[in-house]
């Protein structure tokens, strides 16, 4: 994981020393789509997908009434792996707190699809926040 963050990076390093800046451009706007995600995870749905506005697991568009397409490809991804560290009866009745806690053990892959790659219930259009509106709506306008 590691070496394929260095490597988007150093692409984009690259970009702009050549003057171009649409690498950039483009990784920014998708922070601001997936900022839930981390920076690897970003870095490879933007690389995967470019035009991806918004991703979710097959099961989170299931339970939003939508269905994953026939013949899709997901968008790989890593997710965490989280497992419990259990202590020794002696330790673990010293300070309860400590008695199964949550760690994380590593990584795995996993696969998001872009909401274009969906369909079913429309989502609700929300409506888009400008400068210009935001500055009338504060005037009370």
């Amino acid at each position: 994981m590691k070496e394929a963050i260095a490597a988007n990076v150093q692409l984009l390093i690259e970009q702009l020393e050549h003057g171009h800046s649409e690498g950039l451009t483009a990784y920014l706007t998708a922070m601001g789509r997936f900022h839930r995600y981390s920076f690897g995870n970003i870095l490879e749905i933007a690389r995967q997908k470019p035009q991806a506005s918004r991703v979710a697991g097959m099961h989170a568009w299931n339970k939003l009434g939508r269905r994953v397409m026939k013949g899709e490809k997901g968008i790989r991804i890593l997710a965490p792996v989280i497992g419990i560290r259990r202590k020794k009866d002696e330790e673990a009745n010293k300070d309860i707190r400590i008695q199964n806690q949550a760690v994380l053990v590593g990584f795995r892959s996993a696969y998001v699809f872009d909401v274009s790659q969906t369909d079913g219930r429309a989502f609700p259009n929300c409506p888009n926040v400008s400068p210009e509106m935001s500055a009338s709506t504060a005037n009370g306008s």
